[in-house]
């Protein structure tokens, strides 16, 4: 294997492991903006939910996430919520996470929208 062949399968690797840290995170961020929608929900309060899935689809449009990608986001996150719960909080948990993902997704559309835009001016 020569040095150049070798470089190229460390680089490989820690994109590799950029791109975990990077799910990992947006995860995190997901599962978060879902939480504080169920107790913006159930508590009548504002935690900003709608501005900080701004934010996240803000991140998201930066790695050129694809809808495809953003849904198999969702469904991450919502599998992993709604492990070992009761019915009643499962569905709470999956109302709650479908309106993010509407908020997250009309975000990500009006980025998109506005990049398109801009590069056909």
């Amino acid at each position: 294997m020569t040095a150049q062949q070798t470089w190229q399968r460390r680089i490989r690797r820690e994109q590799s492991r950029q791109d975990a840290r990077h799910a990992a995170e947006l995860e995190s961020l997901y599962i978060a903006l879902v939480r504080d929608r169920i107790e913006e929900r159930g508590k009548a309060i504002d935690l900003k939910v709608g501005a900080r899935a701004g934010a996240l689809a803000e991140v998201l449009e930066r790695s050129d996430a694809t809808a495809r990608e953003v849904a198999q986001l969702h469904v991450s996150c919502v599998e992993r919520l709604s492990q070992s719960r009761g019915e009643r909080r499962a569905n709470a948990v999956l109302a709650s996470a479908q309106l993010v993902l509407v908020e997250v997704m009309g975000h990500l559309l009006d980025r998109y929208r506005d990049r398109a835009v801009a590069t056909d001016a």
